[in-house]
């Protein structure tokens, strides 16, 4: 389980990463964005509601 500071730390990732992907100039990179995202929150909500977030963001879930 991750620790408070964790949390935040993994869930600021994951909106950088959003920020990152909506500002990507190609598909390539807009996807990479979006699968890092999808990654962080999975640490983040855990693998269940990691997927859901990122289905719901359309972000493709990825594991790790």
């Amino acid at each position: 389980m991750l620790s408070h500071s964790d949390h935040r730390y993994w869930a600021q990732r994951a909106e950088t990463e959003l920020t990152r992907a909506r500002s990507a100039s190609n598909e390539p990179a807009r996807r990479a964005h979006h699968q890092l995202a999808a990654m962080y929150l999975n640490l983040v909500y855990g693998e269940q509601e990691g997927a859901r977030i990122a289905e719901n963001t359309h972000i493709q879930s990825t594991r790790i």
